[in-house]
């Protein structure tokens, strides 16, 4: 094989390694969770009229000075929830988490909001099989509100991701130093695949690259976060 032909393979693995660790693992292991495991928002009043069958809530007191109260109803099938917010409040971010019945997590729905009519929130469709809801106030105006929501990085998740990365990033590492090999030829290349300090040196530095990705990664997440 040419010289460029080795290149390509080395760019190859390069590029589908990094696709495989950035997306669907980071994805699947490093995705953020909330520590709210159910909702302890109050239900004050159960109402019938027009727009269906519903229930006035009162939310966490953290976030009480921006929203009022909430409505969860029920029209048909569908379930629909609005919020009465402070008459001063323009513009509202926030996170409205999704529960069951069981009080699972169905889904987390983002909501940022230009306010058209004072007071109150329009009104937004929730995931078929909602019962409960939780809030998690991001901004109000110009105003980033601290919360505590977010959990860390599971470390049950953390020792997969870490695990499954050094094995991918040390196969790049061989697969890049028979590639090069290769590339030089002759007695050199066997020594330099099959000699045993080549085959640690190697390892060596797919675990440091592991732990550099990993790194970034988690810190490129955090900010990310804290930039909601």
């Amino acid at each position: 094989m040419s010289v460029a032909g080795w290149i390509g393979i080395i760019f190859a693995t390069i590029v589908a390694v990094a696709l495989i660790i950035v997306f669907p693992l980071a994805r699947i292991f490093l995705k953020s969770r909330y520590k709210i495991t159910s909702s302890s928002d109050r239900g004050i009043k159960k109402f019938k009229d027009a727009s269906g069958i519903g229930i006035l809530f009162v939310p966490a007191l953290k976030i009480r000075k921006y929203i009022n109260q909430y409505i969860l109803y029920e029209k048909g099938t569908q379930s629909y929830f609005y919020a009465k917010i402070r008459d001063d409040i323009q513009y509202i971010d926030f996170d409205i988490v999704a529960f069951d019945d069981e009080n699972k997590i169905i889904k987390v729905l983002a909501v940022k909001e230009l306010i058209e009519k004072k007071g109150t929130t329009s009104i937004i469709a929730l995931p078929e099989g909602t019962s409960y809801v939780s809030l998690i106030l991001n901004q109000v105006n110009n105003d980033k509100i601290e919360k505590d929501e977010h959990s860390s990085i599971e470390l049950k998740r953390l020792i997969p991701f870490c695990v499954i990365s050094a094995i991918l990033i040390t196969a790049e590492c061989f697969i890049i130093k028979y590639c090069l090999s290769q590339m030089v030829g002759g007695l050199y290349a066997e020594l330099f695949n099959s000699s045993l300090g080549s085959i640690f040196i190697t390892i060596g530095i797919g675990l440091g690259l592991s732990a550099i990705a990993t790194a970034a990664l988690i810190v490129g997440l955090k900010l990310k976060e804290k930039k909601g």
